[in-house]
């Protein structure tokens, strides 16, 4: 019987592991240096190389010639390895024997030697499963098992392993696999197996499993079958569900011009489709045109596009049929593009307000636009306190914002004394975080103005012919020389009017 590709192409050393170099490095350095743990976690995602690392590991360590990062192959123990037959290396799946009971079994299973090999090796593959009392009574023989023991334990679920058990083990973490290194394996398969393909049927391929190398090559041996030898595109498409480009054209094509009678007849077209495909398939879309720098929809368009794909996958938990969530999907598109037209003006207006009354906005870009969404300047204070607290704090404290002019942010500074030194020190950093969030912005700072209040000279004439008429004569000053050269009035004012005056004269000048 043939094996199927995930067998046959199951990696049997560690150069032959996929996308994991930091872990193969350490196992490699370990066996090399004889350093050898007596408990071992590895844990990332399903098909990443957990089990496959868990079972080369054993191997390398029961090699007859020895302990070594290459085992020989050769020798019987690394025959019965490879077959998985071997006496001294215990697969355990944890979610079959996850009680206390299945737990005592292995417990008694350490008090023996091992038959043939160095060491007895037990792999205990999901072993997030394991309940609370079975991880208990794990505990103690995971820190001092007999010299002749070693557990190797994996796990797709680490949040679920208990503390207890992660400070007894080595921890080693499985990433998922780039897609470059999956489509690379697959091309050496097909290759091996000498099957015609188009590349961007394998990209396909790849795109619709997430950093899972089993998963890629179970689906590839699926497509094998299915595009009869020659892997090509349409039929790819097809085995997956997936949908054409230019249907996705004609589809945003439709939300863009807000044709809600053609939108009814697509959402019919569309209704058999899988719905949770179909939304991945539009996001990628999206993500194509995107970086494709695409005009057609503007980056606060990408932005709420996104926004709607993730808010109606959420509606698939409440079992909503597939066309209602489409209708969904297309209808709130089209509302998402009514924000020139609807929102402009409010938020337009909104950012008029926070500016200095002085300061008047007759054209508003799209640019600050969308800088007021997220207001550049409450974004720069917000990165610069993300890097320095402190700096952040005087920088809120004694900044303000004036005005976005010419791709110059203008602010006013109050800093004084230590507040400057810190802020004149901090200048390097405060233009890099800028430049981080535009290249384009510059700074300009534009001290502060101090107001002084004018005198009204025509108001001091009454006021002066009321100190000469109720007190003795006043030595001159400046102002008193300027006011001697105007003529006075003879008429006198009451008490309230000359309050007024002096209040008017005196009082604390409004804030501008």
């Amino acid at each position: 019987m043939n094996k199927s590709l995930a067998l046959k192409y199951r990696p049997k050393n560690f150069n032959d592991l996929v996308g994991q170099e930091e872990v193969s490095i350490s196992l490699i350095n370990a066996l090399n240096l004889k350093k050898i743990s007596n408990a071992y976690l590895f844990s990332g995602l399903r098909g990443s190389g957990k089990t496959s690392s868990a079972r080369i590991l054993a191997k390398s360590l029961i090699c007859e010639k020895d302990i070594s990062a290459n085992p020989c192959e050769e020798c019987e123990n690394c025959k019965s390895a490879n077959e998985n037959r071997h006496l001294d290396i215990i697969e355990i799946d944890g979610a079959s024997h996850r009680k206390i009971e299945d737990v005592k079994d292995i417990i008694e299973q350490t008090r023996y030697a091992p038959s043939k090999a160095r060491y007895k090796i037990f792999i205990i593959d999901e072993v997030h499963m394991l309940n609370k009392e079975a991880f208990n009574a794990l505990l103690k023989t995971l820190e001092e098992p007999p010299s002749y023991v070693i557990f190797i334990l994996a796990t797709t679920e680490i949040h679920k392993i208990p503390a207890t058990i992660l400070s007894r083990t080595q921890h080693f973490r499985f990433n998922p696999i780039k897609k470059e290194k999956i489509i690379s394996r697959l091309e050496f398969i097909l290759q091996n197996e000498n099957i015609k393909y188009e590349k961007e049927a394998i990209e396909i391929l790849v795109r619709s499993s997430s950093g899972s190398l089993r998963d890629n090559v179970t689906l590839l041996e699926q497509a094998i079958i299915y595009c009869n030898n020659f892997i090509n595109v349409k039929d790819v498409r097809g085995l997956l569900g997936l949908v054409e480009f230019e249907r996705l054209d004609n589809l945003f094509e439709i939300i863009s011009l807000k044709d809600r009678a053609n939108a009814i007849n697509i959402i019919k077209e569309f209704e058999d489709l899988d719905i949770d495909i179909l939304i991945d398939e539009m996001i990628f879309y999206l993500k194509s045109k995107f970086l494709n720098f695409d005009q057609k929809f503007s980056l606060l368009t990408y932005e709420r596009f996104f926004r709607i794909l993730s808010e109606c996958r959420n509606l698939l938990n409440f079992n909503t049929d597939n066309s209602y969530v489409l209708m969904m999907i297309i209808f709130m598109m089209m509302e998402a593009l009514n924000f020139d037209e609807v929102s402009k003006d409010l938020i337009e207006r909104d950012f008029k307000k926070d500016l200095p009354k002085e300061k008047k906005l007759d054209v508003l870009t799209n640019d600050i636009l969308d800088d007021k969404i997220e207001h550049i300047f409450d974004k720069l204070s917000k990165k610069i306190s993300d890097r320095n607290y402190e700096l952040g704090e005087i920088f809120s404290k004694n900044v303000e914002f004036v005005e976005l002019s010419n791709n110059t942010l203008i602010l006013n500074s109050n800093a004084s004394g230590d507040d400057k030194e810190l802020l004149r020190k901090g200048s390097k950093v405060i233009v890099e975080i800028l430049n981080k969030i535009d290249p384009n912005l510059k700074i300009k700072i534009a001290p502060k103005k101090v107001i002084k209040p004018e005198l009204d000279f025509d108001a001091l004439k009454p006021l002066n012919k009321e100190i000469k008429d109720t007190t003795e004569p006043i030595k001159e000053e400046p102002i008193k020389k300027e006011i001697a050269k105007e003529e006075i009035k003879e008429d006198k004012i009451s008490k309230q009017e000359l309050k007024a005056e002096l209040d008017k004269l005196f009082g604390e000048p409004k804030k501008a």
